[in-house]
C-alpha cells in the first residue's frame, strides 16, 4: 500500500471472493480499528489516510465487517441527522480505499440487489436459513425455535446462536476463514437470486451456508489480533445477525433512499474519488480544501461533544468570522451537491449508473448532457405526483386569475410509463408501473399497439410518455373499474387470453426523438404529445388491426379528456360533474405555463417549492394573521416530487376529510363474537420515509370488509408465520396501540374516513402538531376502500401528507380539539360498522 495520501490503494484482482481456498495471512501493522462513524462528517478524519487502512493490506477490497459496523450504529439511532452522518462517513471510507465497493454497499444498505424494474428477488425461504444456522453454529432445532419465540427476529436468532450457544462451534467454524467482502457478498446474493429451475433450491442452500460459514467464522475472537472482531470487539456475532436480516429482507435500519442519496452526495464532495478535484463543483457554490481544513480544525478542537444536531447557528456561535464564512460555504456546497444528485437519481434511479458517474466525474459530472445517469430510454424516471385539493373553489383561490391551467379527467386505472424506441430497424417498447416495476409482460396488447403506432410513423424514433392504462368496455368504449384490470396476470400474458380491453390514456410526454422535454412547460409537452401520438380508432368502430383476429380484444390509444380554465368556471364545473358521472376518480389540475403565485402562509401546505429539497410544515393561521408572499411555480415535469403544478381533486375529496389515505396494515387484534376466527380490528400505519419506519395511525374495525376479505386476510397473515408474529420485529412504531399480533408491512390499503383528530394514542405526525407535540393524528371512522396493488409499501401516505391534510381541515374550520381517545372512538365505530358489514355483500374493492 502506498505511503502517499494522494494515491489510492491498488484494486484487488477481479473475481476474488470469500470462497477463495485456504486461510489468508493477516498483516495488522497498517490496520486501524474501524472509525467512529457517528461524528460530524466535517470533523471526520480517521480511516481516510491511504497509508493506514481499516482493513487488512493483503487485499484492499472492503470487508463486510465495516458495513456491519455502520449498520450497528444505524440500528442504535432514529435521528435522521445521525443516520446521515453514519452513512456519509462510511461512504467516505469506501471512496477513499475501495470505490468498487460503493455500489454494492448502497444496494446492501437499501436491502435490494437491483433497480426495481429488473425484478430481482432473493427467494430465500425460512427452511434454507434454519438449515444454514444449524450447519454453521451447531444449534439444535429446539433451541432455535426457542430463540425465535423469544426474540422474533431471525437476525437476532443468528446472533444468539453464535454468541450465546453453550456448545462449542463446529470444527469448520474454528478454522480461520477469509472474511466476507462487500463486493463478493453482493455477487453471491445475485447468484442466489438468479438460481432457477432444477437444482436451484440446492444451489441456494449451498450459497447461503457458504456465506454463513464466513460470517460465523469471522465473528469469533482468535485471541491473536488476527480478525476484525479482535480489533473491533463490538462486532462479535454481528455479521451473522445482519447477513440473516439481509436474506429475509428486513435490515431494520433507518437508511431510506433519500438519506442514502444525500450521504453519497456528501461523501463524494468531501472525499473526491480518483482524479476529481474538490474545487471542481460547478455552480454558484464551490468547496475548497482550505475551507474544509478551517471547519475541520475548529470542530475537532471542540472535541467529541460536537454534534450535527446542534445545527449551524450553535456551531457558529462564538466562532471567528473566518470559520463562519468557511462553514457557510461548505454547507452551501453540500446542499447543492445533494440537490444535483437527488435530481439526477429521480431521472435515472439506478445505483449502477449514478455511482459510476459520480466516481468517474464527481457530482458535477451529473450535470453533463452526456452523463450516463441522465434520462434514458429503457430506464424509468420517478413520476411526478399531484397535491390533493378539497374543491374547485380552493383551486381557483390558490391559482388565482393569473395562472393558465387545464383540468384533465383522472381515470381509475393503472399508471403506466411507456418507453419506445427504434434501433437498427427494430422497435422496442417497455411499460413501467408507478413504482418502476417492469410490467411489459402484463400488457402485450399495449406493446402491440405501441409498435404499430411507431411503424405507421417513420418520423417517430423514440418517446417516453406518462399514461393511465384503463379497463374499458370492448363494445362501447365505456370506462370500467380498476378491479377488472387488477385481475390480469402480471407475467406471461398472451394476447389470445386477454378478456379485458384496455385503453392507454396519454397525459404527458417526457422525451421525443431523443430530446428531453421535462424542462419545457406543460403546454409545449402537451402539444408535442397530441401532435406525434394521435388517438387510434375507438373500439366501438370495430377491429381494424389485420394482425389480430377479430375475436381477440384490441387495445386502443387516446389522450386524456381535458378542458382549459380559460373556457370559464361554469364549463370547468360541468366538466367536473361529467367526470364523476363517467366513473372517473376526479380531475387533475395542471399548470400550462410557468407562473408566479401570491400565496398566504396558511395555504402554504401542499404548495411545494420545486427549488428546495425540504418541505415546510406550516401551522394553521387565523384569518387575521394572514401573510402573503410571491412564489414561483414552474410548469415543468418534476420527477419524484408532489408538486402544486399538479393538483388532484377526487370525488371523495369533497366528502369527509378531503382525501383518501394510503395506509399499510401492520398489526391486528383477535376478533370477538362473530369475528372470533378472524383478525379484527386491523392496525393501520403510515410510512415515514425520513426514518424508514411505519408509524401507527388508527384501527380499522369493520367498515368496508366482507367475510371473504377477512378469510383472505387470515390466509395472508397466519399466526407465527413469516408475515405475522406475536412480537414486534418489523420497523413499526405502534405508540399507544398494543395489537395481539404484528403484520409484516407488505401491502397498501386505500382508506377513507370522517375527519382527522388529535390523538394521544397515534404516533402519526407525532411532533408536528404545533400545540400538541406529544400527540399524533388519527382518522375517525376509517373505511376500507381497496388494496392498492399499484403501490408498494414505500409509496404509502406519509406523516407529512397527513399533517398537511390536518392543516387544511383546521384552516377550513374543521373540528378543533376533537381528541381521539383511542378505544372509546373505536368502540363507537365498532357498533356502527357492524351494520355496514352486514349490508355489504360484494367485493369491498
Amino acid at each position: 500500500m502506498s505511503n502517499t495520501s494522494e494515491s489510492l490503494p491498488c484494486r484487488p484482482a477481479r473475481g476474488l471472493s470469500a470462497s477463495s481456498s485456504g486461510p489468508l495471512p493477516f498483516d495488522t501493522s497498517a490496520i486501524i480499528p474501524f472509525p467512529d462513524f457517528t461524528v460530524d462528517p466535517l470533523a471526520f478524519e480517521s480511516g481516510l489516510d491511504a497509508s493506514r487502512s481499516p482493513w487488512w493490506s493483503q487485499r484492499t477490497s472492503a470487508p463486510y465487517a465495516i458495513l456491519v459496523h455502520a449498520l450497528q450504529a444505524l440500528t442504535s439511532t432514529r435521528s435522521r441527522i445521525a443516520i446521515l452522518s453514519i452513512l456519509t462517513n462510511l461512504l467516505r471510507v469506501l471512496v477513499a480505499h475501495d470505490p468498487d465497493s460503493v455500489r454494492p454497499a448502497l444496494y446492501l444498505l437499501s436491502n435490494s440487489l437491483s433497480p426495481a424494474w429488473e425484478g430481482i428477488e432473493l427467494g430465500v425461504g425460512g427452511s434454507i436459513i434454519s438449515k444454514a444456522l444449524q450447519t454453521t453454529t451447531s444449534i439444535t432445532p429446539t433451541a432455535m425455535r426457542a430463540l425465535y419465540k423469544k426474540h422474533g427476529d431471525p437476525g437476532d436468532v443468528a446472533y444468539y446462536a453464535v454468541v450465546g450457544n453453550s456448545s462449542a462451534p463446529r470444527t469448520s467454524v474454528l478454522r480461520p476463514h477469509p472474511p466476507l467482502l462487500i463486493q463478493s457478498l453482493y455477487d453471491d446474493l445475485r447468484k442466489i437470486a438468479s438460481a432457477k429451475g432444477e437444482g436451484s433450491q440446492k444451489l441456494r442452500q449451498t450459497l447461503v451456508e457458504k456465506l454463513m460459514l464466513s460470517a460465523v467464522g469471522s465473528s469469533w475472537k482468535s485471541g491473536q489480533s488476527s480478525s476484525y472482531v479482535d480489533l473491533n470487539p463490538h462486532l462479535l456475532g454481528e455479521e451473522p445477525r445482519y447477513l440473516i436480516r439481509t436474506l429475509v429482507h428486513n435490515l431494520r435500519v433507518g437508511a431510506v433512499r433519500t438519506t442514502i442519496l444525500s450521504a453519497l452526495a456528501r461523501a463524494i464532495t468531501l472525499t473526491p474519488p480518483r482524479e476529481v478535484t474538490i474545487s471542481s463543483l460547478e455552480g454558484p457554490q464551490k468547496i475548497s480544501s482550505a475551507d474544509l481544513n478551517i471547519v475541520k480544525g475548529v470542530l475537532q478542537a471542540q472535541g467529541p461533544s460536537t454534534s450535527p444536531r446542534k445545527g449551524q447557528s450553535s456551531i457558529k456561535r462564538g466562532q471567528s468570522e473566518e470559520f463562519t464564512n468557511a462553514y457557510e460555504r461548505v454547507q452551501a456546497a453540500l446542499k447543492q451537491a445533494d440537490t444535483i444528485l437527488r435530481r439526477a437519481f429521480a431521472q435515472h434511479p439506478s445505483y449502477d449508473d449514478v455511482v459510476v458517474a459520480v466516481l468517474d466525474q464527481g457530482i458535477e459530472g451529473l450535470l453533463s448532457p452526456s452523463s450516463r445517469a441522465g434520462l434514458a430510454l429503457g430506464t424509468p424516471l420517478l413520476p411526478t405526483l399531484g397535491s390533493p385539493m378539497r374543491s374547485l373553489e380552493q383551486i381557483y383561490e390558490l391559482l388565482g386569475p393569473q395562472a393558465s391551467w387545464c383540468a384533465e379527467k383522472k381515470y381509475d386505472g393503472q399508471r403506466a410509463q411507456v418507453h419506445a424506441w427504434r434501433e437498427n430497424g427494430t422497435i422496442t417498447a417497455r411499460i413501467f408501473s408507478r413504482h418502476l416495476e417492469n410490467m411489459t409482460d402484463k400488457y402485450p396488447d399495449l406493446v402491440h399497439l405501441i409498435v404499430n403506432t411507431m411503424e405507421a410513423d417513420n418520423t417517430l424514433d423514440s418517446f417516453i410518455v406518462d399514461a393511465e392504462a384503463v379497463a374499458i368496455d370492448p363494445s362501447t368504449g365505456e370506462l370500467r373499474s380498476f378491479q377488472e384490470l387488477a385481475g390480469r396476470a402480471r407475467k406471461d400474458v398472451q394476447i389470445a387470453d386477454i378478456k379485458v380491453a384496455v385503453c392507454l390514456f396519454l397525459f404527458d410526454m417526457m422525451l421525443l426523438n431523443g430530446t428531453v422535454l421535462i424542462e419545457k412547460p406543460f403546454r409545449e409537452r402537451r402539444r408535442l404529445l397530441q401532435t406525434h401520438l394521435p388517438p387510434t380508432k375507438s373500439l366501438a368502430t370495430g377491429n381494424t388491426d389485420e394482425n389480430i383476429p377479430h375475436k381477440y380484444v384490441r387495445a386502443t390509444l387516446d389522450h386524456v379528456e381535458s378542458i382549459d380554465a380559460q373556457e370559464g368556471r361554469d364549463a370547468v364545473q360541468e366538466f367536473w360533474e361529467r367526470a364523476i358521472e363517467s366513473k372517473c376518480e376526479g380531475l387533475m389540475i395542471k399548470l400550462l405555463d410557468d407562473t408566479v403565485l401570491t400565496v398566504d402562509d396558511q395555504d402554504e401546505q401542499g404548495l411545494d417549492d420545486t427549488m428546495e429539497m425540504e418541505i415546510d410544515l406550516p401551522s394553521p393561521q387565523k384569518p387575521s394573521g394572514k401573510k402573503s408572499r410571491r412564489k414561483a411555480l414552474p410548469a415543468t415535469y418534476e420527477p419524484d416530487k408532489r408538486t402544486s403544478a399538479w393538483l388532484k381533486l377526487k370525488k371523495d375529496y369533497v366528502e369527509g376529510i378531503g382525501d383518501s389515505i394510503d395506509m399499510v396494515p401492520v398489526g391486528a387484534w383477535h376478533g370477538n363474537g362473530r369475528k372470533a376466527a378472524w383478525w379484527s380490528p386491523i392496525l393501520l400505519a403510515l410510512y415515514d420515509s425520513e426514518r424508514g419506519i411505519f408509524v401507527a395511525m388508527c384501527k380499522c374495525m369493520s367498515a368496508g370488509f366482507t367475510d371473504a376479505f377477512y378469510k383472505e386476510l387470515n390466509e395472508r397473515y397466519p399466526i407465527d408465520s413469516d408475515t405475522c408474529s406475536k412480537s414486534p420485529q418489523w420497523n413499526v412504531e405502534t405508540g399507544g396501540y398494543q395489537p395481539s399480533v404484528y403484520f409484516k408491512p407488505s401491502e397498501v390499503w386505500e382508506i377513507r374516513g370522517a375527519d382527522l383528530t388529535v390523538s394521544p394514542t397515534s404516533v402519526a405526525a407525532l411532533g408536528l402538531l404545533p400545540d400538541s407535540r406529544d400527540k399524533g393524528v388519527s382518522l375517525r371512522f376509517p373505511r376500507f376502500i381497496r388494496i392498492r396493488e399499484d403501490k408498494n409499501i414505500e409509496l404509502a401516505s406519509s406523516p407529512t401528507f397527513v399533517y398537511q391534510l390536518w392543516v387544511k381541515q383546521e384552516s377550513k374550520g374543521g373540528t378543533r380539539g376533537g381528541v381521539d381517545e383511542g378505544d372509546l372512538v373505536d368502540y363507537i365505530e365498532e357498533e356502527e360498522a357492524i351494520e355496514d358489514e352486514y349490508e355489504s355483500e360484494g367485493d369491498p374493492g
